[in-house]
């Protein structure tokens, strides 16, 4: 079961930069999600052996962990450096 870290990772690979997260969810097989903030959107990330990367299927745990975030315009524009086609 993934739950919230009391702080999240620093900073992780994601495409070809890195980014960092607002939050990190773990659970106790190794798996982890960042919620990383792009252009006023929280975007979810899951841990592959490569990086990360984004996901659609949302999980309990992580919706309830992304109604525990404030509003994404709280935190203004921050641009990850990576484009939706590099995510896809």
């Amino acid at each position: 079961m993934y739950k919230v870290l009391d702080t999240p990772d620093k900073e992780v690979k994601w495409g070809e930069g890195s980014v960092t997260p607002v939050m990190t969810l773990a659970d106790e097989y190794g798996g982890r999600v960042q919620i990383i903030l792009d252009d006023k959107c929280y975007v979810c990330l899951l841990k592959q052996e490569d990086g990360y990367a984004g996901i659609i299927w949302l999980f309990s745990e992580l919706v309830r962990a992304l109604r525990r975030l404030p509003n994404p315009d709280k935190y203004g524009f921050k641009y990850t450096g990576i484009s939706i086609g590099e995510m896809l």
